[in-house]
């Protein structure tokens, strides 16, 4: 079964309520050394919707606890990428709030392995 429907409900629903956000995230060239040159940087970008959400179960609380964080100072956003089956990476960063901040932890929501969408802890 694919969830593409409940995904497309997800980035309506999103759309509606949140805001437009997209994480990118740069990778430094690669260096070839049989000509000791570089490629070029790249950036990903995966654009979507999102809104803040409170941490509610005691996973959510134990998983700021393990990344050092507290809840009001590093929000957690229900994020739908645009692209069914896109994800955001660790390590990717985001204007939110008027803030560039960076992804600290990603759990997708996957029923059949493909992620509808994202609980993502973001931190400045």
């Amino acid at each position: 079964m694919s969830y593409e429907r409940q995904h497309a409900t997800a980035v309506r629903l999103l759309k509606a309520k949140g805001v437009a956000v997209t994480f990118s995230k740069s990778v430094p060239g690669t260096h070839d050394v049989t000509t000791d040159t570089y490629s070029p940087p790249s950036t990903t970008s995966v654009a979507g919707y999102a809104v803040q959400v409170q941490p509610r179960s005691p996973a959510d609380v134990e998983r700021y606890r393990q990344l050092s964080l507290v809840p009001g100072e590093a929000p957690t956003l229900e994020f739908v990428s645009t692209t069914f089956g896109s994800a955001p990476e660790l390590g990717s960063t985001a204007t939110w709030a008027g803030l560039t901040v960076t992804v600290r932890d990603i759990v997708p929501v996957q029923p059949d392995g493909t992620p509808i969408l994202f609980r993502i802890v973001v931190s400045k």
